[in-house]
């Protein structure tokens, strides 16, 4: 298949690049280390352009306001067969339990109040948009919990997912996806983690 990535030079996007093209599929990415910085509605455009004819597009770049404006034009375009949007599991913990979370306090209370915001408005669009029947796009999320990234400090290391993990949830939703079956939302999380309620 086909398949448009965005965010995929670094953490999850790079592995999730390396796993696509291993397991046979052809992978156009886009990243802001090569120019395509989505908050930009005329690269958002370009990206559109530059993959006409392809099956899935995983929209997994985070950025403000980016990532929720690539969502909606990609679903609403109903060019591609799938759209996967890479969503958080941080948007289902309460506010207390984020409140004493030493690795999600260490980002600034306006980027943890501005990641949350961005992250629910995509989840709500996408209920929206399914409810209401705006798209013959399949529009399906991942949602993690921590990841080893280069974001997570070492006291959080021990609660955060392997990225190869998160990757494979998502191929397992495109594989499914080519026999008709369809999974819309996939909560990903260690079963020891601590963040979880």
């Amino acid at each position: 298949m086909k398949i448009a990535l965005t965010g995929h030079r670094n953490g999850l996007g790079k592995v999730l690049n390396k796993n696509l093209i291993y397991h046979g599929h052809i992978v156009r990415g886009f990243d802001i280390v090569n120019d395509f910085d989505i908050n930009e509605q005329h690269i958002r455009e370009k990206v559109l352009s530059m993959t006409q004819g392809f099956d899935v597009f995983i929209n997994n770049a985070y950025c403000a306001p980016g990532q929720f404006e690539m969502l909606k034009l990609v679903a609403l375009c109903e060019r591609y067969k799938h759209v996967i949007n890479v969503g958080s599991y941080v948007t289902k913990l309460s506010e207390q339990r984020m409140d004493t979370d030493d690795g999600w306090l260490e980002f600034t209370e306006n980027e943890r109040k501005t990641y949350i915001e961005q992250k629910t408005l995509q989840e709500d669009w996408i209920r929206e948009a399914r409810a209401e029947d705006k798209t013959k796009t399949l529009i399906s999320t991942v949602n993690p919990g921590y990841m080893k990234t280069n974001l997570i400090n070492d006291s959080s290391t021990d609660r955060a997912l392997e990225l190869f993990d998160i990757s494979s949830v998502v191929l397992f939703q495109i594989e499914l996806a080519k026999k008709n079956v369809f999974i819309p939302d996939i909560d990903v999380l260690l079963v020891n983690n601590q963040i979880t309620e």
